[in-house]
């Protein structure tokens, strides 16, 4: 198509453009006509088969349309989902007893299965979990905590032993965190 342009400029083609449509929507036909030397345009009679391609001023009319104004629609507050069922939570309260921080680290540890979509829904789950972290802590608190905390970060969906450089220096080691008869069970 370049090759033709350019022949059609140095005035060795020209093209009789149909610019009317056939009956089917195509556009009609074109017709070439090529020249042994270059022919000159007549200046007087410019082509009247080619379409006048010079850009021409368009008036354009905007319509102001009152938008209407919506108020705005507050998002609906999703309803936070606790990490597990109501009586697995208050087995965990249980167990942590006064411990604050301990019953927050097991739920938030419960949160991240949750998350992966291995949530602790039965009480197997949990008294499973519960068993191996007092079996690796050997029921101190803070290796409790440590276990728990590494887990969580990690994405671990149970416990495994610490080493010696995961034990955290903040907190300190109380011995035995056991409360109640049925934590000492587990």
């Amino acid at each position: 198509m370049t090759a033709l342009d350019t022949l059609e400029e140095l005035g060795y083609l020209r093209r009789d453009r149909n610019q009317n449509h056939q009956e089917n929507g195509k556009f009609g036909s074109v017709h070439y006509v090529f020249y042994d030397a270059p022919q000159q345009p007549c200046v007087d009679f410019p082509y009247t088969d080619e379409p006048y391609t010079e850009n021409q001023a368009q008036v354009i009319i905007k319509q102001e349309t009152k938008k209407q104004e919506k108020t705005p629609i507050s998002p609906k507050p999703k309803p936070i989902k606790p990490p597990m069922p109501a009586p697995l939570i208050s087995r965990v309260e249980h167990y942590a007893g006064e411990d604050i921080q301990l019953r927050d680290a097991i739920l938030d540890f419960a949160r991240m299965r949750d998350s992966r979509k291995k949530g602790i829904t039965t009480d197997r789950q949990l008294t499973l979990l519960l068993s191996k972290l007092n079996e690796l802590s050997e029921g101190r608190r803070r290796d409790k905590i440590a276990l728990i905390e590494k887990a969580t970060v990690n994405g671990w969906l149970s416990f495994y032993p610490l080493h010696d450089d995961d034990l955290p220096t903040g907190i300190p080691p109380d011995g035995r965190s056991v409360s109640s008869p049925e934590v000492a069970r587990w």
